[in-house]
C-alpha cells in the first residue's frame, strides 16, 4: 500500500526508481503518485498497471511518473523501459487499449 511504500522511502531515500502499480488498495494509485512526487521529487516514479489505456497512460504523466510500463510487457521490454527512465528519457508504450476497453477494466472506487 502507498502509506507503507512512502515509509521504505523514508528509511531508503537513496533508492533509484520506484516502480508504482496504481491499482493500489487503500489511497489511489495516482493520489499516491502525487505523495511521492511531492515528498521525494528525485526519485523517478515509472507507473506499472494492467490498465493501459490511453487516458490512464496520460494521466499518470501528467501526475508526475516518469514512465508507464503496462503488465503484459515482456521482462526484456520492462527492463528496457526502466533503463530508459534511468537514462533521463520518459517511456511511454507505444500502444495503449482503447479508452473505452480500458475504462471497462478499471476498477471502481
Amino acid at each position: 500500500d502507498c502509506h507503507s511504500a512512502l515509509a521504505v522511502l523514508e528509511k531508503e531515500a537513496d533508492l533509484d526508481l520506484v516502480l508504482l502499480d496504481i491499482a493500489l488498495p487503500g489511497l489511489d494509485g495516482l493520489a499516491c503518485l502525487d505523495l511521492f512526487r511531492s515528498r521525494f521529487p528525485a526519485v523517478p516514479v515509472v507507473v506499472v498497471s494492467a490498465y493501459d489505456d490511453a487516458h490512464t497512460v496520460n494521466r499518470a504523466l501528467k501526475h508526475g511518473a516518469l514512465g508507464f510500463i503496462p503488465k503484459a510487457y515482456s521482462t526484456e521490454k520492462l527492463v528496457a523501459a526502466v533503463r530508459q527512465v534511468l537514462g533521463g528519457s520518459i517511456h511511454k508504450p507505444e500502444q495503449t487499449m482503447p479508452v473505452n476497453l480500458g475504462a471497462e477494466l478499471a476498477p471502481t472506487p
